[in-house]
């Protein structure tokens, strides 16, 4: 029972990855892509992610931009969650799908 609830937990996850606590490198927009889109790197490796992707169509677009422009004005730390398996169509490296940025 126990082996099928960890199963069960392990794929609702997969295609997700979760970055440790890093600072925000760098900041792209491109406001002429698709709708707007913004990448932008982070200080640590995330496995299967060269950057992250927050398209400019979704709905918490501009609070997460925002948040992603003061964690980098202010040096303070973020932690990634994003779909490894959505990646930006604009570039050939993989720029991950972002689902969440909490600030630290």
């Amino acid at each position: 029972m126990l082996c099928s609830t960890l199963l069960l937990a392990m794929s609702a996850h997969a295609g997700m990855v979760l970055s440790p606590a890093s600072q925000v490198l760098s900041v792209e927009s491109y406001p002429d892509y698709q709708s707007g889109d913004v990448i932008f790197r982070i200080s640590s490796s995330v496995a299967g992610c060269f950057g992250f992707w927050l398209p400019g169509s979704d709905p918490g677009f501009k609070q997460t931009y925002a948040a992603l422009l003061t964690a980098k004005a202010a040096q303070m730390n973020v932690v990634v969650y994003a779909y490894d398996n959505q990646n930006w169509p604009g570039s050939g490296n993989a720029f991950c799908k972002v689902r969440s940025v909490t600030v630290q």
